[in-house]
């Protein structure tokens, strides 16, 4: 018999086998577009988001330096016409200026009546290396504040300093347009447009705002403000006749115009010789009764103008003839003459603040307001207002003029 011998072991080859050249070549090309346009997207988002985030950021600071220049603006006698003429400005501003800044260039010129009439400037310049970045910042050259925001040496120019307010301000572009009538100064980074009585300015920055790969963009800002306020000739110190069922012309003021603080009182205290603080009861104030003013009572006849507060933050408000408040009715008489009870004078309704139309039809008429230590509290779905805390007492008087009740952002 014949055997075959039998191999068991079987061997199983494989065929190994690649990309051609022609594939990776192709693949390759794919991929180096796909990575491309990824980043591309990726830096179209980064650059987007650092652009918004800027544009935010330079928002809020150009905001916060609008609404400085504007709340000064409301509390000025006068604005000059044209900061640029020399001739009017401060001696001792052009000799504080510093070396090291360049290019000044006043814009807008504040006449107080704190300082007596010595005007705040604000200017531009070119700032030097440091901090501060160009092109160009704006400075102002003033009194300086206190903690409770009062100029601390109003009267004493000559220890004024000068001050950046901003930087990163453009110096190239097109100018802002006045309206027909106004005076326009400055530079495409800062413009100030004053009209013909020197009582509203619409100013104008233009911020730099720094872009991804060294690129940059400009970020205009624009505020058109007023001086707020009130001519007023006092009447004597006992015009309130209390048992009158209904009196003409009942107010109330709060400290955004009735205040140690404002230009027109200060300039009346230091003609009488005496404290601000005493001229309006401000060393005394109370939450009974009403006294009137040691300005009425003493110092009665002067013409004076006070500011009314601004829009949404009103200074002057009127009453309604019949008052409710949240325990229910009150007596009108009893409230002026200061006799209801703290815990009652809460939601009282229908306190209206006044605005520009109201304010106008007060002029020619004699009134009285219940002058408040701080500001009065609205509510305004519903109207109510909240008359709790301490008073200064009565102040009367006749609305001469409103000289400015404009206030619009």
């Amino acid at each position: 018999m014949t055997r075959k011998l039998v191999n068991r072991r079987q061997i199983c080859s494989k065929s190994m086998a690649g990309f051609t050249l022609t594939e990776l070549l192709v693949g390759g090309v794919i991929s180096f577009f796909v990575v491309t346009l990824s980043g591309y997207g990726l830096v179209s988002i980064l650059t987007t988001s650092t652009t918004t985030n800027a544009q935010n950021e330079r928002r809020v600071e150009l905001n916060r330096a609008g609404d400085f220049i504007a709340q000064e603006i409301r509390t000025a006698a006068n604005i000059a016409l044209d900061a640029s003429v020399i001739s009017e400005q401060p001696a001792e501003f052009l000799l504080g200026i510093s070396s090291t800044v360049s290019q000044v260039q006043p814009v807008l010129m504040l006449k107080m009546a704190q300082t007596n009439l010595v005007p705040i400037v604000y200017y531009l310049a070119t700032p030097p290396s440091g901090i501060w970045q160009g092109p160009k910042a704006i400075y102002r050259w003033g009194p300086a504040y206190d903690d409770q925001g009062t100029y601390i040496n109003p009267g004493e120019p000559t220890q004024w300093s000068h001050e950046p307010l901003i930087d990163l301000i453009e110096s190239d572009g097109s100018l802002p347009s006045c309206e027909n009538g106004w005076n326009g100064s400055g530079t495409p980074g800062f413009f100030a447009c004053v009209n013909a009585t020197g009582e509203i300015a619409k100013v104008y920055q233009t911020g730099r705002i720094n872009k991804v790969l060294d690129q940059t963009a400009p970020y205009r800002y624009s505020t058109t403000t007023a001086i707020r306020a009130l001519k007023v000739a006092q009447n004597t110190g006992n015009s309130l006749d209390t048992e009158s069922s209904s009196p003409s012309c009942i107010l109330l003021m709060d400290e955004d115009s009735i205040d140690s603080d404002v230009p027109s009182i200060v300039q009346a205290a230091q003609s009488k010789g005496i404290t601000v603080d005493a001229l309006i009861n401000k060393n005394n104030p109370t939450q009974q009764g009403n006294p009137a003013l040691l300005w009425n009572t003493s110092y009665s006849g002067d013409t004076v103008t006070i500011p009314t507060g601004q829009t949404g933050d009103e200074g002057v408000f009127s009453l309604p003839q019949t008052l409710n408040g949240k325990n229910g009715p009150l007596s009108l008489n009893d409230f002026l003459a200061g006799n209801e009870s703290q815990a009652d004078l809460d939601e009282v309704q229908n306190v209206q603040p006044l605005g520009n139309t109201q304010l106008d039809d007060l002029v020619g008429q004699s009134c009285t307001a219940i002058v408040y230590n701080s500001d009065i509290s609205i509510n305004v779905d519903p109207q109510q207002a909240n008359l709790q805390g301490a008073r200064l007492g009565r102040f009367n008087f006749t609305v001469q003029a409103v000289v400015s009740s404009s206030d619009t952002n």
